[in-house]
């Protein structure tokens, strides 16, 4: 108890003797038995690394200039009138899982090459660093159920504001995974395209949650891990913020691997199963019967007394077609064409009083009479 108290003590002393403060918010002193402290100067302000309290990180300004490194409260402290280069960013440190504000064995050391940023304000957190890359602050408000987008900037383990941390702890996975784009992608779309209308509403009331945050994050991550760590985030039922670090430290650990790129990963085993298909295909036996075509021949004669047809000079021809009676094909043709049957005589309207039945033959006589007459009532012309 004595070595409590002379400490916090000389803590005090410090505070208010203080006489050798720097441009930077702090001063460091000397303590009984040669050991030395960083403490702030009464007219400082602090910049708060917090994804858990990171000690050990190194904050920059814009333009690369170090502000000083985090302490074991996630601190690192500047002079209250100093003028900051936004965006802030900071990396490296190990997260104070057990809130003891020193570093040992059961903390997490953050991979060295993730950049937590600002754009503004006093913490650098994941949120703050999704909203410094683009991440809309009100379309992640309306998705997470936060009423005040000001609360995503604030500290969450000082608040004691589980939710908000939950929220940063989702916001951890998308960052390391360095899948930020898509997640602002996605979130866009679940934010502005309206969503149909199911019997189940599940989908639609779980806008404005950790739970809808949460939908969102798993489809933008590409690692088993990553998705992993979101589900146990959701999970959680925890009533102290100091609690949440705790209870995420495997999967947390487990997601840091394989972004560093040191997980044990299985190889997998393909297994290729050959299957050897014989198939015999026996052709039927078929019967060929030998089928006899009948030929019937037509013969049509056209005979005269003088060997030509009236009114040609050519000689009559025979003309012979032959048929094959039962396939209905003319010689020489692939294609099915029908026979017209033979239709019955119709009888000529134009004779009167006659019937076919009545005309038996027609004899047509070729010969030609011609007749020279002198027409004597015709007058009698002259030319001259």
């Amino acid at each position: 108890m004595n070595k409590i108290s002379n400490t916090l003590l000389s803590l005090v002393t410090i505070a208010l003797l203080s006489a050798c403060s720097s441009d930077s918010g702090t001063s460091t002193q000397e303590l009984e038995g040669g050991t030395s402290v960083t403490v702030p100067d009464l007219n400082s302000r602090s910049i708060t690394v917090v994804d858990g309290y990171v000690i050990g990180a190194v904050v920059k300004d814009s333009n690369g200039v170090v502000i000083g490194t985090t302490d074991g409260y996630g601190k690192v402290y500047i002079a209250d009138d100093a003028n900051l280069n936004y965006p802030l960013s900071t990396n490296g440190g190990v997260i104070d899982k057990n809130q003891n504000h020193i570093v040992d064995a059961d903390d997490l050391e953050l991979p060295s090459d993730i950049v937590f940023m600002t754009d503004k304000g006093d913490v650098v957190s994941p949120i703050t660093t999704l909203l410094a890359n683009g991440t809309d602050s009100t379309q992640l408000a309306t998705l997470a159920g936060v009423d005040n987008i000001e609360d995503f900037y604030k500290d969450p383990i000082l608040d004691n504001n589980i939710e908000l941390e939950k929220i940063n702890q989702i916001a951890y996975a998308i960052v390391v995974s360095d899948n930020i784009n898509t997640f602002n992608y996605n979130l866009d779309l679940r934010t502005n395209v309206e969503l149909p209308q199911f019997s189940d509403s599940t989908i639609t009331s779980q806008t404005g949650s950790i739970d809808a945050l949460g939908d969102v994050a798993i489809d933008s991550l590409v690692s088993v891990d990553g998705k992993n760590f979101v589900s146990d985030v959701l999970s959680l039922d925890v009533t102290d913020v100091n609690d949440i670090e705790l209870n995420l430290e495997t999967s947390k650990e487990q997601l840091n691997d394989t972004v560093s790129g040191t997980a044990t990963i299985q190889p997998t085993v393909i297994t290729t199963e050959t299957t050897t298909t014989t198939t015999t295909t026996t052709q039927p036996t078929t019967d060929v019967a030998t089928t006899t075509d009948t030929i019937v021949t037509d013969t049509i004669t056209t005979d005269s007394t003088d060997g030509t047809l009236p009114g040609f000079d050519n000689p009559v021809e025979t003309d012979t077609t032959e048929y094959v009676a039962g396939d209905n094909m003319l010689p020489g043709m692939n294609g099915d064409i029908d026979i017209a049957p033979e239709e019955e005589p119709v009888a000529d309207t134009d004779l009167p009083n006659f019937s076919s039945e009545d005309i038996e033959d027609i004899t047509t006589d070729t010969t030609t009479e011609t007749t020279s007459t002198t027409d004597s009532a015709l007058p009698t012309f002259n030319y001259n």
